[in-house]
């Protein structure tokens, strides 16, 4: 599903890509896809506990971690690995690291931020001339991966 929609957004010589030029409605079009796409994940996590080793998780002991202390609310749990990156194990998991990184070097000395500016010359030159920066939030993201 996501290579379809990639390919749905993709720049290819010769052919008109009507996703690109339509900005506002370009931009819902992304969201959907993408909404469309986690769901698509979540049932096949859904549908494939038994792939995933979840047996390996004590039910109670996981909801009373999780603080589900009353009896009442524990139903059927789906557990979602860690390569999901909205879960509860991926923060963790992150969560984990950076600790595990500050107790070997130490804490950080610098907050370093980047930031992308819509008026450098990579973004403006693909532009259509009636297109702004802001319809074109995919170009925008590739420069500024590109430039970091």
């Amino acid at each position: 599903m996501r290579e379809f929609y990639a390919f749905c957004i993709q720049d290819r010589l010769g052919e008109f890509v009507v996703i690109k030029q339509s900005c506002r409605l370009g931009q819902q079009f992304y969201i959907d896809a993408w909404a469309a796409i986690e769901q698509h994940r979540l049932t096949w996590f859904e549908n494939h506990q038994g792939h995933l080793r979840t047996q390996l998780y004590s039910g109670i002991q996981y909801a009373h971690n999780a603080g589900d202390v009353n009896a009442e609310s524990i139903g059927q749990r789906y557990i979602l690995p860690s390569s999901f990156t909205a879960g509860p194990h991926y923060m963790m998991q992150h969560y984990k690291d950076a600790i595990a990184i500050c107790c070997v070097l130490g804490p950080p000395d610098f907050f370093v931020t980047f930031t992308c500016n819509p008026s450098w010359p990579e973004i403006t030159n693909e532009l259509l001339p009636s297109q702004c920066s802001e319809d074109r939030p995919d170009l925008i993201a590739r420069v500024f991966r590109i430039k970091l």
